[in-house]
């Protein structure tokens, strides 16, 4: 809502549910063993349970609203993330109206029919801290951080602003300015490097830019945008989601009051009619380039089809991630920075949405070097394929899992990881599940996960002065490619 459009593809970076400072946090915070066991007991008489003990929930409203919360009682007392996550986004938007979304997204923020537009504002920046509203590929979600008795307010307002918004027509046009300046912004920015016109070309099937072409959000009207909230905001997509020092009763009994007149679940006809309307996007391979002889570097991305959300090689895929440059033992470094010294700023990372996925690839390189970087990245992508020790495979967990411990301390990480996967897989994922899942990852699992992705042929894409880079059928060349059939 705030200056951008953000992204729906959460991991297991931001970290998930915790019950005590695991043995890796333990040793890198070097807390005295007398300090840690009196902070869990006062944690654990503070809530009446075991000591260490932190308490995440999910129930289900007879309407179908989900209720989820982390307790995390180390907090003072009333300091949560409290928001909604709607699971409908650019993905549901009409074919020829994309941006749809998004723009019901600005204007929830445009007054209810009780509060003019300055008076959610007001109310917003009453309740203190943070506040923002995300649209991305598969979700929606609004959140506000509070302190001391602000929950009630929160939920109340939300509650308001999601199912209750006037989004009248005069209102409406008077914002669309503001989000053509923002589809501006980022459709004239670069995404890694290269375009969104690029991504629409690799990806056509995918619903980018998330706000939409000038031309689209134009054709939006108040009551198209009121059509896409009764079709698509009803009960069974909802969650209302907290994390913090709060009580879950308390979270039902709010949200019970103040989303009771959200839309019922809609019958197996309206359900078809708020399917998506675009196909599953899959990836064109190919020689992607864009010219700019007035950059110094080349942007240089490989991007291979990867995992959906909720696809069993998904975490596999993300332990490869950091193997290949998470570290400066990773592959990347050692080849791109140590060795050869051609490429200072190179990543990669996979990339997950609720029904596709990718694993680029890249970075930025001298021209001068651009042949050599492609050749450096094929070399890295062969040797993962053919296999690695178990050291690379450790090191690669205990970042992920470091990435995990000092997420669960912050209610932010927390407020996003269980709305996140209670989207994806219907339930919030605790922390212990997710160490569990990538302790017992093996080395022949992230093998097999690269073979699936690195077999197939990639997007090349380039921006800058490639005008000598070499050619896409050289280029591929020295990937690890499955034998075509």
């Amino acid at each position: 809502m705030f200056g951008r459009a953000g992204a729906s593809a959460i991991g297991f970076r931001p970290g998930i549910i915790a019950r005590e400072p695991p043995e890796l946090l333990r040793h890198s915070l070097r807390i005295p063993q007398r300090l840690r066991a009196a902070w869990k007991a006062a944690v654990g008489e503070l809530r009446g349970r075991p000591p260490g003990l932190s308490e995440v929930r999910m129930t289900t409203l007879p309407s179908g609203v989900r209720v989820v919360s982390e307790d995390m009682p180390f907090l003072p007392p009333g300091t949560a993330v409290v928001g909604v996550w709607i699971d409908a986004a650019a993905r549901h938007d009409p074919i020829g109206l994309l941006g749809s979304a998004h723009f019901l997204e600005h204007g929830n923020f445009l007054g209810t029919g009780s509060l003019s537009a300055d008076d959610v504002a007001e109310r917003l920046d009453r309740l203190g801290g943070g506040k923002n509203a995300l649209t991305g590929i598969d979700t929606t979600n609004y959140f506000v951080s509070v302190t001391g008795d602000g929950l009630g307010h929160a939920v109340a307002l939300l509650g308001d602003m999601v199912l209750r918004s006037r989004l009248a027509e005069a209102e409406i046009n008077a914002e669309r300015r503001t989000i053509l300046d923002e589809a501006d912004k980022i459709c004239g920015g670069k995404a890694r490097g290269f375009s969104i016109g690029t991504w629409q070309k690799i990806y056509p099937e995918a619903p980018l830019p998330v706000v939409g072409s000038a031309d689209q959000i134009n054709a939006i009207t108040a009551k198209a945008l009121r059509e896409f909230r009764d079709r698509h905001i009803t009960a069974d997509r909802i969650a209302v989601v907290a994390a913090g020092n709060l009580d879950h009763q308390r979270l039902q009994d709010l949200t019970a009051r103040h989303f009771g007149g959200v839309n019922p679940p809609p019958g197996q006809v309206s359900a078809q009619r708020r399917q998506p309307q675009r196909g599953i996007p899959v990836l064109r391979a190919g020689d992607w380039r864009e010219s700019d002889l007035d950059a110094k570097q080349i942007s240089i991305d490989l991007i291979f089809p990867g995992f959906p959300l909720t696809h069993p090689q998904r975490r596999a895929a993300v332990v490869l991630e950091f193997i290949l440059g998470g570290g400066f033992t990773s592959g990347l470094y050692r080849a791109m920075r140590r060795k050869k010294q051609i490429s200072y700023d190179y990543r990669c990372g996979h990339v997950s949405y609720g029904d596709y996925g990718y694993f680029s690839v890249g970075g930025f390189v001298d021209p001068r070097h651009g042949d050599v970087f492609i050749e450096t990245i094929g070399g890295q992508l062969c040797d993962v394929v053919a296999g690695f020790g178990d050291t690379a495979l450790e090191q690669a967990k205990n970042s992920i899992l470091s990435n995990l411990n000092f997420g669960r301390f912050s209610p932010y990480s927390r407020y996003l990881a269980l709305g996140s996967t209670t989207l994806a897989s219907g339930r919030p994922v605790a922390v212990e599940q997710v160490e569990t899942v990538v302790r017992a990852i093996t080395v022949q699992e992230v093998q097999a996960a690269a073979a699936e992705m690195f077999g197939q042929r990639p997007a090349l894409a380039a921006y800058g002065p490639v005008a000598g880079l070499v050619d896409y059928d050289r280029a591929i060349a020295s990937l690890p490619l499955a034998p075509a059939v």
